[in-house]
């Protein structure tokens, strides 16, 4: 399955800005990616190598916080 079957708004050259917490999400939907905090950019590159590899202490903050199989929301008074 080709790039233009899985994501065809790259047949249509349109370009989208998501902003997101929701990795899964931003890895599902980008091919490039921008961490932001605070507004001061923090890492920029393809979102699979910033994924996998994340440079910043931001950013695997962010990875870390995932949730995984088996967890529990605890409901805060």
């Amino acid at each position: 399955m080709g790039a233009a079957r899985t994501r065809p708004w790259r047949v249509t050259a349109a370009s989208y800005v998501l902003i997101s917490h929701d990795l899964a999400v931003v890895h599902q939907l980008t091919d490039e990616a921008i961490v932001l905090h605070r507004g001061e950019v923090l890492e920029r590159g393809r979102t699979a190598q910033i994924l996998d590899d994340p440079q910043h202490s931001y950013t695997r903050r962010l990875r870390a916080s995932v949730p995984r199989p088996g967890w529990k929301p605890v409901r805060r008074a």
